[in-house]
């Protein structure tokens, strides 16, 4: 009785697993697997940059992405599709290299390779200052009129970007 329990419950096993091999074999068939990039660069989106900070330079804006996934899935993909990011979250003054990280919406899909696989990013510190405008009179006045001083509007004009280019500026004119 025993041997025959197990008899049927191996065949049973069996019937499943070839069951299970044949409907993945037909679904290959019916829809299957493609590899390639992306056609559109995608944009890359700063997460978590430091307060106080902006980003002075940066070697990549987009990336080129290379994909897996079944045929159904290509014709449905779109920019929107993707969200694509370099996270500055605890960094630093200074240049550093960090990993690009793409999530796609639909799960069918796979990553197999992101190119360029890491963004250069120089970060420096935001700085803002005011400054007067100077008017200069570069010629003297025609025949016949008085010459007097100009009087610029605005009179100050506040000037903000990467600190190190802030301060290079001495005057307004």
């Amino acid at each position: 009785m025993v041997r025959s329990i197990f008899g049927h419950l191996s065949s049973f096993v069996m019937a499943l697993l070839f069951a299970i091999v044949v409907w993945a074999v037909a679904t290959n068939e019916q829809n299957p697997s493609r590899e390639g990039f992306y056609p559109d660069l995608l944009p890359i989106e700063v997460i978590n940059r430091p307060a106080e900070t902006l980003i002075f330079q940066k070697t990549a804006e987009t990336v080129r992405v290379k994909l897996r996934a079944p045929e159904v899935s290509w014709s449905e993909l779109k920019p929107g599709s993707f969200r694509v990011t370099v996270d500055l979250d605890a960094l630093d003054l200074g240049t550093h290299q960090m990993p690009v990280k793409v999530q796609v919406t639909d799960p069918r899909i796979t990553v197999v390779s992101v190119e360029p696989l890491a963004v250069g990013i120089r970060l420096e510190k935001l700085k803002s200052r005011e400054l007067d405008v100077r008017s200069e009179v570069l010629d003297a006045p025609p025949l016949g009129y008085i010459y007097r001083s100009p009087a610029p509007t605005p009179g100050q004009v506040t000037l903000s970007g990467p600190a190190i280019l802030v301060d290079q500026v001495t005057e307004v004119a």
